[in-house]
């Protein structure tokens, strides 16, 4: 008599399990919704090895990886088929399948290792008798267009919790305190100002906006501390600059950074700077 063959378990899912296991607790509990995505059971194990053991700074990113419906629009997603990582950039690529014509093709985004929120980005101004007279800009050279450019400040270095920003205004007052390098200084008035989609066919960052102001005493205390130094939070250096509110369109019209662009747009819409 002979004996039925028990059906082999997938290699797939048993490797699989045998990684889970190798796990820390908390990279378990962050991984527990990608490992339920049907499209993430159907790729290979290598992509899915790559994926639960990224450096553990890349958390958010597969916290909001997790969180992604498998059907976007008129898209199914139907699994990872390549992975690609920088220092600050992932960039998963999948393949999917239109429900329209049932064609087959690759899909790809860019995220930040921090997921979606990967920071923060705003305007500082400066009240002189309860109305806005100044206003700081940053201008540097970005490494990404090789070009010097005038931009918002901010960081990318954000405080996360299941992907939601936590203490958002007591870390941005932090970071704006020590880029502006006077860190005693007081703000007045805090803004928050939203969310910013940089580019919403290429990546999922939504960059919290705001706007802080401060006294004209503060900025001369800041103005002495910046003059004619070139500081060096960022690799690519920076000089911060004040300029009179009314030159604000002037540089509106010559920055094409889209932070700085926007904290304008809003604020204005908000009636808090007019010109």
């Amino acid at each position: 008599m002979s004996k039925v063959k028990k059906p082999n378990k997938p290699e797939n899912s048993t490797n699989l399990s045998e990684l889970l296991e190798s796990l820390p607790q908390l990279r378990k509990e962050i991984v527990e919704n990608l490992l339920e995505r049907e499209w993430f059971k159907k790729t290979n194990f290598e992509l899915q090895k790559e994926l639960l053991t990224l450096p553990e700074d890349f958390d958010g990113f597969l916290l909001d990886l997790g969180s992604r419906p498998e059907t976007i629009g008129q898209v199914d997603i139907l699994k990872l088929v390549k992975f690609s990582r920088g220092n600050f950039i992932a960039i998963p690529i999948f393949e999917v399948r239109s429900l329209l014509t049932n064609q087959i093709f690759t899909y790809e985004y860019a995220s930040w290792k921090h997921g979606r929120f990967p920071g923060y980005k705003g305007l500082v101004l400066i009240e002189v008798d309860n109305e806005i007279k100044y206003f700081f800009i940053k201008r540097g050279y970005k490494f990404p267009t090789g070009s010097e450019v005038y931009d918002a400040i901010g960081t990318w270095h954000p405080t996360f919790s299941r992907d939601k920003l936590i203490q958002m205004q007591s870390k941005i007052e932090k970071q704006v305190k020590t880029l502006l390098g006077v860190e005693d200084i007081q703000i007045k008035r805090f803004i928050d100002l939203g969310l910013l989609n940089t580019d919403a066919g290429m990546t999922n960052n939504h960059s919290v906006l705001f706007a802080a102001i401060i006294t004209i005493g503060d900025a001369e205390r800041i103005k002495k501390y910046i003059s004619g130094k070139k500081l060096t939070a960022l690799a690519t250096g920076y000089e911060l600059e004040i300029h009179p509110i009314e030159r604000l369109l002037e540089f509106v019209a010559k920055s094409n950074d889209s932070f700085f662009l926007a904290c304008v747009a809003r604020l204005m819409a908000l009636n808090v700077i007019k010109l």
